[in-house]
């Protein structure tokens, strides 16, 4: 299993309504780039939900992951801000 993937299962594990899309720019795999959205980030200010996804990711960045530039939302957020699919 890729990086890409295990970041992507460790998040969808934890948020279960989570639509997740992580790409590996670089193709180093240790400098990822995510999108995660979710419900659980409606109430939430942007540190917290940064914050949220990073604890998840604790282990990984102890192993392999050594940058992950990340972009939260939640459902009606990447709406307003995307206009849909993700």
């Amino acid at each position: 299993m890729s990086i890409t993937e295990q970041i992507e299962k460790i998040i969808i594990e934890q948020m279960q309504d989570a639509l997740v899309v992580i790409s590996d720019p670089q193709d180093d795999g240790t400098h990822l780039e995510a999108i995660v959205v979710s419900d659980e980030f409606t109430k939430m200010p942007l540190v917290a939900q940064h914050r949220r996804v990073m604890n998840l990711l604790k282990e990984s960045f102890n192993k392999d992951l050594h940058a992950l530039k990340l972009k939260t939302y939640s459902f009606q957020k990447w709406e307003e801000s995307n206009g849909g699919e993700l």
